[in-house]
């Protein structure tokens, strides 16, 4: 086991959200704990050489690598033009109550060394706000390949809390696992699946793409910015850009196939279809109903989502699933008459597992006529 944040306590941000749990598994304790028959070669100071001729010598590599709250999360700082929200802060009414939270604050708190922390671009620490780059430390890649070198299996878990551009690195490893701020017990929830206990069904909230160019313009400085319509995958969509993992996307140790798509519209619109385990092993996934446009007057994504179910199915079985979409979902805003309506013609609707998912049922919508919702 090597990289940076493999032993340390690391469960989430600062801020409103800080927690500070008593007890915290960390990603080593947790394969320490669940695979107690094998030797598990672990040091905290080795360097770079030593940590890949550890991985060399052992059966299999796992790198442990990402962020920390110092690097991205919640930050007010003490500028000018934060400084004022000290004054949104309670005042301390009670001295025994404020040196009884100091001494848990001491006891309880997570502070990354430096050795830790990403250095910014004036060469001070970043200490929480937004990442300065969508992609890894430096030495945190600077493992990845010189480990990938020498070790045929390698795994990598990656810790964040959004995506992580990866297109310098991944080519060269057998399996990454997304493996974000699981919390006190994630360090036992990550053994439970590296060691095939438990069957992975988590799906992406977000594209990962090949490149950051392929996102919005993003300047972590600014003091205000405004962003249009096209962002995530529905600009990679527009722009013709493959993403390294596209939204919704996700793993198994099994595999599903989607058969006899249905629809059923009334003042809802129903999707049906089956859903089968055609692998060994129980597990779950995420359907996920996905509408465009070929024709549309109005200028809108390639896909939307508009539905998803998660479903369990065991294996060999197969399962009927419903999902609903709500007109609203299928909306577009006049933008003259403050209105929300849904476009006359014909929708192009696909039940997948993922955004662009090739083995998704296609299922054909018509609407007669313009449907008006609401204003607002």
């Amino acid at each position: 086991v090597v990289g940076r944040l493999a032993g340390v306590r690391n469960i989430g941000d600062g801020g409103s959200s800080d927690v500070m749990a008593p007890n915290v598994v960390t990603p080593l304790q947790g394969i320490r704990e669940h695979f107690a028959n094998c030797e598990i070669v672990y040091n905290s100071q080795a360097t770079l050489e030593s940590q890949v001729q550890q991985a060399k010598q052992s059966d299999l590599a796992i790198v442990v690598v990402g962020y920390t709250r110092e690097e991205e999360g919640e930050f007010i700082g003490d500028s000018p033009d934060t400084v004022s929200m000290a004054a949104l802060i309670p005042r301390q009414d009670d001295p025994e109550l404020a040196r009884e939270y100091k001494n848990y604050m001491i006891e309880n708190h997570h502070y990354a060394p430096d050795e830790l922390r990403i250095k910014s671009r004036n060469g001070t620490f970043s200490i929480g706000g937004d990442r300065e780059s969508l992609r890894l430390l430096d030495a945190d890649v600077q493992l990845i390949h010189a480990v990938a070198k020498v070790q045929p299996r390698v795994i990598v878990v990656i810790v964040a809390g959004s995506a992580v551009v990866m297109s310098e690195w991944i080519n060269e490893v057998p399996t990454v696992l997304m493996g974000w701020y699981s919390g006190s017990n994630g360090g036992r929830a990550l053994a439970n699946i590296l060691s095939g206990a438990a069957n992975p069904s988590g799906h992406l909230p977000f594209v990962i793409p090949n490149d950051e160019s392929h996102l919005p313009f993003f300047d972590r400085d600014a003091k205000s910015i405004t962003y249009d319509y096209w962002h995530g995958q529905w600009k990679l969509d527009r722009d013709g850009n493959k993403p390294m993992f596209p939204f919704g996307f996700g793993c198994s140790y099994t595999n599903f196939t989607f058969s006899n798509p249905e629809i059923e519209v009334s003042e809802t619109v129903k999707f049906r279809c089956a859903v089968r385990n055609v692998g060994s092993r129980d597990g779950a996934t995420v359907v996920q109903i996905y509408t465009g446009r070929n024709d549309s007057a109005i200028e809108r994504p390639k896909r939307r989502l508009i539905a998803f179910k998660r479903v369990e199915v065991r294996a060999g079985e197969t399962v009927q699933i419903e999902c609903t979409a709500l007109f609203q979902n299928f909306a577009t805003r006049d933008i003259e008459n403050h209105s929300w309506f849904v476009e006359q013609g014909l929708w192009n609707c696909e039940i997948g597992q993922f955004s662009g998912d090739p083995e998704s049922l296609p299922v054909a919508l018509t609407i007669n006529q313009r449907i008006e919702l609401y204003r607002s």
